[in-house]
Formats: C-alpha cells, structure tokens, sequence
C-alpha cells in the first residue's frame, strides 16, 4: 500500500512540475521513477528468486559476476551466452548456486593460451577464458577483433603479454590454397582467373627472394589490388588514357610507371633490370616489366628494400610490428591507407589458410 502511494505521489508532483513538458517526456520520467522504487527490490532477487538475478539497466556482466559471486565465464556458461558483452534490462540470469550445475569454462590451452578453433569468435573465446574482449585485444596486440582464424594462438588473461599474437611468420606459402582463394572470392564477391594467376605469382616471387612473412606478402597483394584494380593484372601510369596522352604530359616519358607499383624514370629501370639480371634490357624495352613474372620479382625486391619513398616491409611489419595502415607509406604516402590495410588483413587470413 506504501508503494502504491508514493507512486501516485511521485506521478502527481512530475505532472504538476513538467506540465509544459511533451506527454511522452513525462510518462518516460514517471518510468525512471517507477523503476527507481522497485529496483531495490529487483537487486535481492539472487535470494528471493531461486539463484537468478534480473539485469538492470547500466549493469555489465563482470559486474554481475562480482555482485553474486560468480566468475564471468560461469555465468557465460551457465545461461549459453553467446556475446559477453550484449545482455539487455529485464533478461532473467541464472547465477551460481541457482540449482543449476554451469559448465565449467574450459582452461586455457598450452598454460595460459587458447588455440582458436573453426567458428570462434573473440567475444565468445573471452567468456570461455575468462577474460574481456579488451583484454584480449590488448594482451595479443590485435588490430581487428572481427578478424581471428582458426590455428592461431591467443594468449589469455594470466599469461605475459608478448609483441606478437601471430603463428610464426615462417615459412610462407609458396602459392595460395584453395580454402584461401574460396575466402577471397566471399570477401571480394569473385575472383577473376588474372587475378587468381597474379597472386600467385606474387606470393612465389615474395618467397624465392626470402619473404616469409606472410603478414608482408598479405600487405604486397593488398598493394597489387589497389594499384592495379581488382584483376590484379601489371598497369601502365594513367592506363584509362593513351600513348599519346603520357608522352606529351609525363616528363619522365617513356619510362613512365609500369608493373604492379609505377617504377618511374630510367634510373629506377636500370636499377630493377640490374638487381635482376637483366642487364640494361628494361631500358631497351620498359614494357618488359609489365610482364607478370617480371613485375612480382620487382615489387618483391622494391618493397623489401626500400625502393620506391626509402621505407621498407620491415619498417612496419615485423616480428611484433604490423602496422598495415603507415605501411601505405612503403609506396604512395597515406593515399587510402586504411582501404590498403582491409585489404592485408583479407589476404593474411587467405594466406594462413
């Protein structure tokens, strides 16, 4: 009866106070009010509800663990909580003690890691371990927490956190699998045959000049895919115009940009047909490097060391390291860094399959 009282009081004195206020202004504050005399109420139900506890707005999980005394991965358990960190006002929990024998969350693999299986999901990995997402991401330096795959090693909450949450870049593949075409053609919405071949190409030459990392050819094709569309077939600078157009507007005419990346000016053929045992054949013929085979060898042997703006692969991918978004800098400055670096991360998840 006391309750039922404050609560017409309590709705007279809003109406009287907000009368210039929209109806639906006052009815939300006659809700806020409503819930702020029962929510006292709601916070006993661990006893008085047979082991459950009504989550409340503002409330987190890990809060709850500490409130009833669970473990966060108890209560993930014990109510099949698919996402730790989704859970809504008014959602009736199952708590420890609540006649009901949760699951236990299973330890860590590997004292202090978990290997990531088919179909997991950061979210769910962290309610398992007993660990945050955040903790997680921070523990295993991970850029994209959308983006784990199956074989790799997380650590966990316990364990010392290390500069790389990575397998082993080493060795790199020699070609790409078919399990990671499949993936880039869901990724991409298709693969073209050129591109197919192109990639392939890439990823040899990337390995027969001891790039094995495979963060830095995933961050190689990335570059080819950008540079030259999505066939991934060696351009010519301005290749939507003419002949004509670059010899009359490119000042380092004819050895304007060809090839997977646009090796510019006479010097930059010399050198590249030099460093590859072709003699002063590119000079002769600055259309040899818009060969395939030609173009995966100097993008290999460019980006390793540094040819084109005098930064290299290892500046930003290596060992701890893999800045995908400053590595754009190996090339062309920031110009779209942040598409480049979506694309190596869909080609390192290729790559590792």
């Amino acid at each position: 009866m006391t309750k039922l009282f404050l609560v017409v009081a309590l709705f007279l004195l809003i109406a009287l106070a907000t009368a210039i206020t929209p109806l639906q202004h006052r009815i939300q504050q006659f809700d806020e009010a409503l819930y702020d005399i029962y929510e006292e109420e709601d916070s006993y139900s661990l006893q008085g509800n047979g082991g459950t506890y009504t989550v409340k707005s503002g409330d987190a999980l890990s809060l709850i663990a500490d409130r009833v005394g669970c473990t966060t991965a108890q209560l993930v358990s014990l109510n099949n909580i698919s996402n730790p960190n989704l859970i809504y006002p008014g959602q009736v929990l199952k708590v420890c003690g609540g006649g009901s024998n949760p699951t236990p969350a299973p330890a860590p693999s590997g004292g202090g890691s978990y290997t990531v299986k088919s179909g997991d999901t950061l979210s769910g990995i962290a309610g398992r371990v007993g660990c945050s997402v955040s903790t997680l991401v921070s523990l295993n330096n991970i850029a994209n927490p959308n983006l784990i795959y199956p074989g790799q090693v997380l650590k966990v909450c316990g364990s010392s956190p290390g500069p790389s949450p990575s397998p082993s870049p080493s060795p790199a593949p020699s070609s790409m699998s078919a399990n990671g075409f499949a993936h880039l053609r869901s990724a991409f919405g298709g693969l073209s045959q050129s591109a197919v071949d192109n990639i392939n190409y890439v990823v040899s030459a990337a390995k027969r000049h001891g790039i094995n990392d495979v963060r830095q050819i995933a961050y190689m094709l990335a570059t080819v895919r950008g540079e030259c569309g999505a066939n991934m077939t060696p351009v010519r600078e301005a290749y939507w115009t003419s002949e004509s157009w670059r010899q009359n507007n490119l000042r380092y005419y004819p050895y304007y940009g060809r090839g997977y990346v646009q090796l510019t000016w006479e010097g930059n053929y010399r050198r590249a047909g030099q460093q590859l045992g072709y003699g002063e054949q590119f000079v002769r013929n600055p259309d040899m490097v818009l060969d395939s085979k030609i173009s995966a060898d100097i993008i290999s042997l460019g980006m390793r060391d540094a040819w084109f703006t005098g930064v290299s692969l290892n500046t930003y991918i290596n060992g701890g390291k893999c800045d995908y978004y400053n590595a754009r800098r190996i090339v062309n400055g920031l110009d779209k860094a942040e598409q480049f670096a979506s694309w190596a991360r869909t080609f390192e998840a290729a790559l590792r399959m």
